[in-house]
C-alpha cells in the first residue's frame, strides 16, 4: 500500500455525515413550518372567538354606554388600581344582568384571577374589551380643544363654569355608534 492512498472508509463516512446534517436541517425546517402553521391556526381561532364575543356584546351594546370613558381612562393610565377594579366590577354587573350564559362564562374566564391583577394587566384587559366594543361599531371622536357651543351639549358634559364660545380642553372623547352619540365626553374650561 502506498502512503498516498486514501482509506475508502473516509469518503463514505463523510457522505453519511453530510446526509445526516442535511436530514437534521430538513427536520428543523419542517418543525418550524409546522410551528408557524399552528400559530396561524391559533390566531384565526382566536379571531373567530372575538367575532363571536363581539356578536354577543353587540346584542347588549346599549347597556355598555357609560363604560367607554372608564375603559379609556384605564388604557391611557389616568386610572388608579382601585378605580380600575371598580370599573371591572361594573362591567361584571352589566354582563351578569344580561343573563347570557355564554357572555358570563367568557367574562369569567377573561377576568380569571382578577384579584391579583396589577394596573398593567387591567390596562391590557381594558384594551381588549375596548377593541371588542369598537369591533361592534363604536368609535371615539377625538378632539384636543373645542369652542363651547349649543352643539357641544349633545357631545360633552358641561362644566358649570363654561360659557358659549369659551375654549374647552377635552379630557375624554365622546363616543359614536350608528352616527349617534353613544356616550358623552368630558371637557374643562381652558
Amino acid at each position: 500500500m502506498s502512503t498516498n492512498s486514501i482509506n475508502p472508509i473516509w469518503p463514505i463516512l463523510g457522505g453519511i455525515f453530510v446526509i445526516g446534517i442535511g436530514y437534521c436541517i430538513m427536520q428543523f425546517y419542517k418543525k418550524d413550518k409546522l410551528r408557524r402553521k399552528k400559530v396561524v391556526i391559533k390566531t384565526s381561532q382566536l379571531g373567530t372567538q372575538n367575532v363571536n364575543i363581539a356578536g354577543l356584546f353587540s346584542l347588549y351594546l346599549k347597556h355598555f354606554s357609560g363604560t367607554m370613558n372608564s375603559l379609556y381612562d384605564i388604557i391611557n393610565g389616568s386610572s388608579e388600581l382601585y378605580i380600575a377594579k371598580i370599573n371591572f366590577d361594573n362591567l361584571e354587573q352589566i354582563i351578569a344582568a344580561r343573563h347570557n350564559e355564554e357572555l358570563i362564562k367568557w367574562f369569567s374566564v377573561f377576568t380569571k384571577d382578577r384579584n391579583s391583577w396589577d394596573i398593567v394587566l387591567y390596562k391590557d384587559k381594558a384594551t381588549e374589551i375596548m377593541n371588542i366594543l369598537m369591533e361592534c361599531g363604536i368609535h371615539s371622536h377625538n378632539e384636543k380643544e373645542i369652542s363651547w357651543s349649543n352643539e357641544s351639549v349633545k357631545k360633552y358634559y358641561k362644566p358649570t363654569s363654561v360659557q358659549l364660545g369659551q375654549i374647552c380642553i377635552v379630557e375624554a372623547p365622546y363616543w359614536i355608534y350608528n352616527e349617534e352619540i353613544f356616550e358623552k365626553g368630558l371637557v374643562k374650561a381652558k
